[in-house]
């Protein structure tokens, strides 16, 4: 509950475009399971980072929404220009296609992985090992 009054007191007194703020709050939301406010900070940053789109992507896949986690992360592909996906965004989304079964997006997302050479990373790695088990 504190969070949320210190949110509704940032929205009012602190600059809308503080990048670090609003990742934070997309961390936040998605940590209490509130996907819905926490895509609607998302969607009103004008700039959006690596970690601000990973949190997002976890967040859904977290949260049992492996679907919009791929589409999410589908978009930073898409639209993120400077956004190149790290570890952590592979293990996030590699999981959202093992809960979903999506063998086909896995493959592709697993011929990035060995294109970024982040196979060997160890949170990747294991993720890779859920996803073809």
């Amino acid at each position: 509950m504190e969070g949320r009054l210190i949110h509704g007191h940032l929205l009012t007194n602190v600059l809308h475009s503080n990048a670090y703020l609003n990742t934070n709050l997309v961390i936040f939301y998605s940590k209490l399971g509130d996907m819905v406010n926490s895509r609607k900070v998302f969607d009103r940053m004008s700039e959006r980072s690596l970690v601000t789109w990973t949190a997002l992507v976890s967040g859904y896949s977290q949260n049992g929404d492996s679907e919009e986690a791929l589409v999410v992360f589908s978009a930073m592909h898409r639209i993120g220009v400077n956004v190149k996906a790290n570890q952590f965004t592979y293990g996030s989304t590699l999981r959202a296609c093992t809960s979903m079964m999506c063998l086909d997006r896995g493959k592709q997302i697993q011929g990035c992985i060995q294109k970024s050479r982040l196979v060997k990373n160890l949170s990747v790695h294991s993720a890779l090992v859920d996803f073809v088990v």
